[in-house]
């Protein structure tokens, strides 16, 4: 059985943009680095995460099965959070919808949870391309160029729910969260947010082994 963790306060120098006012879950935790590769969480947020252009390649039906797997988790653990009562929308992907590696991996997700009727919403969406956060090194977004970035649906605000919940595959340092957060919060002021993914990013400590 799996079981939700809360990031702590004592991960957040981890997640520098997160704080302890936010409210963000994770099921594992995911260490990058060719030397994890044995790793199942490795190995599950590898394929999930698999390059769009590999689509109809031998190696596809592993970011399948991978989708379909994620879908389950979230599916046994979202009613142990209450979240099934809330409205759950995926965090828009790096690219917008007519880009030729836009990837709707997460909004499958949630399409395919099995826990009665959720609410699931497409409310945010990205206006011009981006490059992916975890490819960017050190030229990562600024959460201003992210908020900058991103559109509510207005009409997917009608009849929300009071409490709406975020869902993404890694926290690294939180910033698309965030700019989502506050970007919901500044339309409808009442709503909480809270965070769901499907693991928080572990660097190892590069001194850890010279003081054992």
């Amino acid at each position: 059985m799996l079981q939700p963790y809360r990031i702590q306060k004592e991960h957040l120098n981890e997640h520098f943009h997160l704080d302890e006012n936010d409210e963000c879950y994770y099921l594992m935790e995911y260490r990058p680095g060719s030397r994890y590769w044995d790793d199942p969480a490795h190995q599950l947020i590898s394929n999930f995460k698999k390059d769009m252009k590999y689509k109809g390649s031998a190696s596809w039906p592993h970011k399948e099965r991978a989708i379909s797997q994620v879908a389950a988790h979230f599916t046994e653990v979202i009613p142990k959070l209450a979240m099934d009562r809330c409205t759950l929308v995926p965090i828009p992907p790096s690219k917008t919808k007519t880009h030729e590696k836009y990837d709707d991996r997460m909004t499958r997700v949630l399409s395919l949870l099995n826990i009665g009727k959720s609410d699931v919403r497409e409310l945010i969406a990205a206006v011009r391309d981006m490059e992916a956060s975890h490819r960017s090194g050190e030229n990562r977004p600024k959460l201003e160029d992210l908020i900058a970035n991103y559109r509510l649906d207005e009409a997917e605000c009608k009849n929300i729910t009071k409490k709406i919940v975020l869902v993404d595959d890694v926290v690294t340092a939180g910033s698309h969260f965030k700019a989502c957060k506050r970007l919901i919060q500044d339309r409808l002021p009442n709503v909480e947010v809270a965070g769901l993914f499907i693991a928080r990013r572990v660097v190892d400590d590069p001194f850890k082994e010279l003081l054992l």
